[in-house]
C-alpha cells in the first residue's frame, strides 16, 4: 500500500478531479449557497413581521402586498433551490461514473502481476466500491461542501443576530455542535480502520455469486455436486460478513444515541430560558418567535456543519480509497520509451530469478539463455516446472525479482509496455472470448478496421476455415450463446484454433505457444504440426508443450525443472544425453505405441 494522505490533501484531489471532468458543478455548488441561507431567513423575518402587527392599525392592501412579497420571494428562491439541487445531482452522477471509467482504465492499464495480486485485487474492490453506489463519497461531496459553507455562513449571518440578544447561547450552541462533530468523527474512523475486512468478504460474496450463474461452471456444479459445498462457504462468507455488518450498525446506533442526547441537552436549554424570558415578560411575543426561529435554524446550522464535516472525513476514506489504486506503483515503464526492434528479435534472459508475492520460495531460479532471431525454442517440463511463469516473464506481464531480460540487446523495462505489448503474438491455455463476431474476436479491432485477408488466412492457418464456412453467418456469426440471443459457442477444441488464429493474425514479431493444441484432437493437432514452420516463418517463436513429440519441430529444446533450465540441445541431442528429457520422452512414447509412431505423430 502506498503513502497516505491527508484529508485536505484528499478533498483537494477530488475537486480537481470532479473540476477536470464538468466545470459547471462548481457553479452550481456556489449557487445554492446564498439561496439556503437566505430562505430559512426570510422566513424568521416573514413570521415577525406578521405577529408584529397590531389587528386593526394596518391596512388590508399593505398587508396583502407584504405577505404577497415575501411569500413570491421564498417561492422564487424554492425553485432556484430545486433546479440547482437537481443539476448538481445530475453533475455529481456525472463526475462519479467519471472516476468509475478512470479506475476501470487503470485496471485494464496496470501491470499484470500488480492485478493478479491479491493486495491489488483487494485495492481495485475498495476503489470500486467508492463509486460504485449513488451514496458513496465522490457523489456526494459537492453536496457536503455546500452543507458546509452554507453552515458557516449561516452560522455567522445567525451568530451576529443572536449574539446581541443571548451571547451566552451561541457559545451552548456551538460547544454541543462541537461535540456532535467529535462522536460523528470517531465513528467514521472505526468505519475506515475496518472497510478492508469487510470489502474481502465481499470479493468472496461476489466471486461466488459469478461463478453459481455462469454457464462456464455450471457443468461442474451439476456433475461433481458442488452446490452444497459451494452454499456452505456462501454461507460461511455471508455470515462473516454479517458480523461486520452488525458489528458497524452496533457503533452506528450508539452514535445515533449521542446525537440525539446531545440534541436534547441542546435544544432544552436554549429553548427553556427563550420560554423563561417571555414568561418573565422580557421580551414580546414577535421577538420570541423570531428568536426561536432564529435559535431553531442555528442549530440546524451546527448539526448541518458538523455532519458536513463528518462525511467530508468520509469522503476522504473514500478519495483516498480511490487514490489507493490509482497510484500503486507499477514495475514497468507506461511512459516514453525505448524505440521497438523490427523483424526477427533476440531474447536473452540474464541471471532471472522471481518469486511470487508472500511464497516462500522462487518460482524461477538463475535462468540464464539466449534465444537467436528466427530460432525455434521448445520449453518442456513437468507441471510446475515454471514455464508459464517464464512466458509471462518474457512477455512482460512480470517484472522479475532480479536479473534482466533483454530484448535485441535492450532491458524491457526500457521499452513502453504497452508498445512492447506489440512485439507478441500469443496464445495461452486460459483463452478469453467477446461477446461479438468471430471476426472481432479474431481482429480484436472494429469492422471497418479488420484485415480481412490476414483474416482468411489466420483462419486457415489456425485449422478455423471449415469451421467458420458452415456457419450462416460465417466470420460474422456471434459467440457466447449466454450473452448474444443469437451467439454459437464454441467447442475447447475450436476457442483453441481460434485463439491461435487471433495471435496469427496480430503477426507479432515472437510468437509464444502455450500448449496451443491441448484441447485439439490427434488429427487437428498433427495438422497443426505439420504447418508448424509456416505458422512461425520468419519469427523467433517459443513452444511450451507436455506432448513432446512436438519439439522435434523446433531448433532447440530447453528442459525446465523447479525453475532452472537442466538440459539443452536439440531433440537427438537430449536423447544421446539420456537425461530428464529423454526420461520422460520414453515415458510418453509408451502410451503411442513405439518410439517410432510417436516421431511420425
Amino acid at each position: 500500500m502506498g503513502k497516505k494522505h491527508t484529508v485536505m490533501g484528499n478533498i483537494w484531489f477530488l475537486i480537481k478531479q470532479s473540476y477536470a471532468l464538468d466545470r459547471s458543478m462548481l457553479l452550481s455548488a456556489a449557487a445554492r449557497v446564498p439561496i439556503r441561507i437566505l430562505i430559512p431567513l426570510l422566513g424568521s423575518y416573514l413570521t415577525k413581521y406578521m405577529t408584529s402587527l397590531v389587528p386593526g392599525q394596518t391596512r388590508e392592501a399593505a398587508l396583502l402586498w407584504y405577505i404577497l412579497s415575501y411569500s413570491g420571494a421564498l417561492l422564487l428562491l424554492n425553485l432556484a433551490d430545486n433546479y440547482v439541487a437537481a443539476r448538481l445531482k445530475y453533475d455529481a452522477m456525472f463526475v462519479r461514473l467519471g472516476h468509475l471509467g478512470r479506475i476501470a482504465d487503470k485496471d485494464m492499464d496496470a501491470d499484470f502481476q500488480n492485478v493478479e495480486d491479491p493486495e491489488g485485487q483487494l485495492l481495485a474492490q475498495k476503489a470500486k466500491e467508492a463509486v460504485w453506489s449513488d451514496r458513496s463519497g465522490v457523489e456526494q461531496l459537492f453536496g457536503q461542501m455546500v452543507d458546509i459553507f452554507s453552515a458557516v455562513f449561516g452560522l455567522a449571518v445567525y451568530s451576529a443576530l443572536l449574539f446581541g440578544f443571548m451571547p451566552w447561547a451561541v457559545a451552548l450552541l456551538l460547544v454541543l455542535g462541537v461535540a456532535d462533530f467529535l462522536v460523528g468523527q470517531r465513528f467514521s474512523r472505526w468505519q475506515y480502520r475496518n472497510r478492508g475486512r469487510w470489502a474481502e468478504h465481499d470479493r468472496h460474496l461476489g466471486y461466488l455469486n459469478s461463478r453459481a450463474g455462469d454457464c462456464r461452471a455450471a457443468k461442474d456444479i451439476r456433475l461433481f455436486g458442488l452446490a452444497p459445498w459451494l452454499e456452505t462457504l456462501y454461507r460461511e462468507f455471508l455470515g462473516d460478513r454479517m458480523h461486520w455488518y452488525r458489528k458497524e450498525e452496533g457503533k452506528r446506533l450508539g452514535a445515533n444515541w449521542a446525537y440525539l442526547l446531545l440534541a436534547f441537552l441542546r435544544d432544552g436549554l436554549a429553548y427553556g430560558m427563550l420560554i423563561y424570558r417571555l414568561f418573565a415578560g422580557r421580551m414580546e411575543i414577535s421577538g420570541f418567535i423570531f428568536y426561536f426561529t432564529i435559535m431553531t435554524q442555528y442549530s440546524v446550522w451546527i448539526s448541518a456543519m458538523m455532519n458536513g464535516l463528518v462525511a467530508i472525513k468520509t469522503s476522504s476514506y473514500t478519495a483516498e480509497d480511490i487514490r489507493q489504486f490509482l497510484e500503486m506503483p507499477d514495475c514497468f515503464n507506461h511512459g516514453e520509451g525505448a524505440p521497438l526492434p523490427a523483424g526477427t528479435c533476440e531474447i536473452r534472459f540474464r541471471h532471472v530469478g522471481f518469486r511470487y508475492p508472500g511464497a516462500g520460495q522462487d518460482t524461477i531460479g538463475d535462468l540464464d539463455f539466449t534465444i537467436g532471431k528466427g530460432e525455434k525454442v521448445a520449453i518442456v517440463g513437468t507441471n510446475g516446472a515454471g514455464k508459464t511463469t517464464l512466458v509471462k516473464l518474457l512477455c512482460g506481464l512480470y517484472a522479475p525479482t532480479r536479473g534482466s531480460i533483454l530484448v535485441d540487446g535492450t532491458d524491457i523495462r526500457d521499452y513502453n509496455i504497452d508498445e512492447y505489448f506489440g512485439l507478441y503474438s500469443v496464445v495461452f491455455q486460459d483463452i478469453y472470448l467477446m461477446p461479438t463476431t468471430i471476426a472481432r474476436n479474431i481482429a480484436l479491432a472494429e469492422e471497418g478496421r479488420i484485415d480481412r485477408h490476414r483474416l482468411e488466412r489466420a483462419l486457415a492457418l489456425s485449422g478455423l476455415a471449415e469451421k467458420v464456412e458452415n456457419l450462416p453467418e460465417k466470420e460474422n456469426t456471434l459467440l457466447l450463446k449466454g450473452i448474444q440471443e443469437k451467439g454459437i459457442e464454441l467447442s475447447g477444441g475450436e476457442r483453441q484454433k481460434l485463439a491461435l488464429a487471433r495471435a496469427l493474425y496480430k503477426d507479432g514479431g515472437i510468437v509464444v505457444l502455450d500448449e496451443p493444441t491441448a484441447a485439439l484432437d490427434p488429427i487437428a493437432e498433427s495438422g497443426i504440426y505439420q504447418k508448424y514452420s509456416e505458422l512461425t516463418a520468419g519469427r523467433t517463436a517459443i513452444f511450451i508443450s507436455h506432448r513432446l513429440a512436438s519439439t522435434r519441430f523446433c531448433d532447440s529444446i530447453l528442459v525446465l525443472e523447479e525453475g532452472r533450465i537442466v538440459e539443452r540441445g536439440s531433440h537427438e541431442q537430449l536423447m544421446a544425453l539420456d537425461g530428464k528429457y529423454a526420461a520422460m520422452f520414453r515415458v510418453q512414447s509408451r502410451y503411442y505405441g513405439q518410439e517410432g509412431t510417436v516421431e511420425r505423430i
